[in-house]
């Protein structure tokens, strides 16, 4: 369906306004969500509830930063979203997603 599809591709450094920051469709329609990236190593580099599509919230959404503001290497990071969604029958589930994201500066 589309949902909850992680954006495979992030170019923050380019400032040119496009692909900035991790995109994930659908994401404002789960009851809740929780997302992990790690680097190469398995070193857990960003973590937040609440994940959010918008623009400057460097808390809720990611840009190839740490939360406390360092730029990181260009390379491929790892994500794991778990979120929680109603189906069509109004059954609430949670789901995880895994994959990888490339950061490119």
């Amino acid at each position: 369906d589309g949902c909850f599809r992680v954006s495979p591709v992030i170019t923050p450094g380019q400032q040119d306004g496009k692909n900035d920051n991790v995109h994930i469709t659908c994401v404002e329609t789960a009851l809740k969500n929780h997302i992990e990236i790690y680097n190469r190593w398995g070193q857990l580099v960003f973590v937040t509830d609440g994940y959010t599509n918008e623009d400057g919230d460097t808390q809720h959404n990611w840009n190839g930063l740490t939360k406390s503001g360092t730029p990181l290497a260009e390379g491929v990071y790892y994500y794991v979203l778990t979120y929680t969604f109603i189906d069509d029958q109004g059954q609430q589930h949670e789901a995880v997603r895994k994959g990888a994201i490339n950061l490119l500066q």
